[in-house]
């Protein structure tokens, strides 16, 4: 994303907020550059069997983006140090969630209660569904009140969302499963 978008920092903020929540920096990365950071700089090939490789580098030529979306719909195993296939919990998880403060509970680990939705297999299908969803707020100096949007991973709150990050983070995601289930 930083390449082709000619960022030397590879940490730069808008870098950043491109892979995790999604940002006009992702439409300037060419397919061929998305294909060349998911076989080389991922080591794809190394890492998935022939199968899935047939099954996910097309997707690239759908639009697919370089956002953590992506990684986490349509690559089925995790990619880190093991090799673990993913399940719908597990990728409900790791997946950047978004939701609307409902609560916030001062109990010793500032428990937020949101509006949110949930991964579920339904109809042969991984789709969503609303859901409540209580979260962890671990940053000191986040200050939330109700109807504030926020992103979460792990179960953790990872920050405030502006409304036009939250449109872009629900568009995103929901492309990325669209094409996940095209090869479910």
């Amino acid at each position: 994303i930083a390449h082709a978008n000619r960022i030397s920092d590879p940490l730069n903020y808008r870098v950043v907020e491109a892979y995790w929540v999604g940002n006009l920096l992702l439409d300037k990365v060419t397919p061929l550059e998305t294909y060349t950071a998911l076989t080389d700089g991922q080591k794809l090939k190394r890492r998935l069997d022939k199968k899935s490789l047939q099954w996910l580098l097309p997707k690239i030529d759908k639009r697919a983006k370089l956002h953590h979306s992506f990684h986490v719909f349509n690559i089925f195993t995790r990619t880190g140090h093991h090799a673990v296939p993913h399940t719908v919990e597990t990728m409900d998880q790791c997946r950047i969630g978004w939701g609307r403060v409902v609560s916030i509970m001062l109990d010793g680990v500032k428990s937020i209660s949101l509006d949110s939705q949930r991964l579920v297999y339904k109809d042969k299908k991984l789709q969503f569904e609303p859901a409540k969803r209580t979260v962890i707020n671990p940053i000191d100096n986040l200050e939330l009140k109700t109807d504030d949007w926020v992103s979460f991973h792990w179960g953790y709150v990872c920050e405030k969302l502006t409304v036009i990050q939250v449109k872009q983070l629900e568009r995103l995601t929901k492309h990325h499963l669209t094409l996940a289930n095209e090869t479910l």
